[in-house]
């Protein structure tokens, strides 16, 4: 009697495992402009704000009493919070941390609201852009947020599952 080939026993049938999402193929080219554009943005930041409490300042001395008064102390203020907001927000939380090159940090610094995980440079960037001098002060933020959330070293997650 001769016993037939058992059948190996079955394994539990194992998901397949997907794959890790990886770097955008651009990524190898930006990442030396994102480094370098977003460890200057705190720089161009303060500039920004500089000018516009400069310009709101020469345009209040030096202009007729009928000037819009809001509008250059907006500049004014604007300037003030965007000098601040450089030195104690965007150095220390974004623009030294695109010089160390630590993406992790920058894409998991996050606002959450609800499952969405909204990117922080993103809200630093509303803030220059909104109270800096005709918001090109924002633009050295924007451009490295934009480019690490949508062709970054890694895929952004923006839900919370």
């Amino acid at each position: 009697m001769t016993e037939e080939p058992s059948e190996p026993p079955k394994e539990p049938s194992k998901k397949p495992e997907e794959p890790k999402p990886e770097p955008s193929s651009e990524w190898g080219n930006l990442e030396r402009w994102v480094s370098e554009i977003g460890k200057w943005a705190w720089i161009i930041a303060l500039v920004n704000g500089i000018i516009s409490v400069f310009w709101g300042a020469w345009r209040m001395f030096w202009t007729f009493p009928y000037t819009r008064w809001f509008i250059l102390g907006w500049y004014i203020g604007g300037g003030v919070v965007v000098i601040i907001f450089a030195i104690a927000i965007v150095k220390p939380r974004f623009s030294n941390k695109c010089a160390e090159k630590d993406w992790d940090f920058l894409l998991n610094d996050i606002l959450k609201l609800g499952s969405l995980r909204f990117p922080m440079m993103f809200v630093w960037a509303i803030i220059v852009t909104a109270f800096g001098y005709y918001a090109w002060g924002g633009a050295a933020i924007w451009f490295p947020a934009i480019v690490l959330v949508v062709a970054g070293p890694k895929q952004y997650q923006w839900t919370e599952e």
